[in-house]
């Protein structure tokens, strides 16, 4: 698709795609889900970005005594600098097949370096309830309500993990148009 101004001025579709046929976004997921933090946040849903995993899930860290996790704020979750240490690779077949993403999580070691950045699924996987606490509503709806839905985004589809919890890390899919409109409000500081 081509936009300008925000407005979709031409789109194709190739490989037998139609212009409807909702496409994975993968990681993409990790940002929108950074837009329904920034609504959560500018609406004093959650407490601010400094606050740790310990104090937004403190149910889930009391079943995982000593997690480093619970140390782990909410803007080093967002800025993929948890310092946990997850292999992709290795680990990859554990993230998608356990039944609890959050204890998963909150088991994961400090990481060697702790100051770098490192791509890390099942800790970004907290956002999900995190949200969901927070709001008293399942990551999907919130998005449906908060994003989607004043967006003029009517078709959708999102993954959940084997808990049934819309997942925060992987999982949406959108409309090639409807991507679009999500990136050029992020790229208009929120406006559409």
């Amino acid at each position: 698709g081509v936009a300008r101004a925000g407005r979709l001025m031409g789109e194709r579709s190739y490989g037998g795609a139609t212009t409807d046929d909702l496409q994975p976004l993968n990681s993409v997921t990790k940002s929108v889900v950074s837009m329904l933090v920034g609504q959560a946040l500018g609406r004093g849903e959650l407490p601010g970005l400094d606050a740790t995993v310990g104090q937004l899930l403190p149910g889930d860290v009391a079943r995982v005594p000593g997690s480093a996790a619970a140390r782990v704020t909410l803007s080093e979750i967002l800025s993929g600098h948890a310092g946990l240490q997850y292999d992709y690779l290795a680990q990859y077949d554990e993230l998608e097949s356990t039944r609890d993403l959050i204890r998963m999580a909150l088991r994961l070691p400090v990481a060697a370096y702790r100051s770098a950045w490192s791509y890390n699924d099942p800790v970004i996987g907290l956002v999900s309830p995190i949200l969901e606490r927070a709001q008293g509503l399942g990551l999907a709806e919130i998005a449906e309500r908060d994003l989607f839905a004043p967006l003029g985004i009517e078709s959708y589809s999102w993954r959940r993990d084997r808990a049934g919890r819309t997942m925060s890390h992987v999982g949406l899919a959108l409309r090639p148009r409807d991507l679009m409109t999500l990136v050029w409000t992020m790229a208009s500081a929120g406006e559409w």
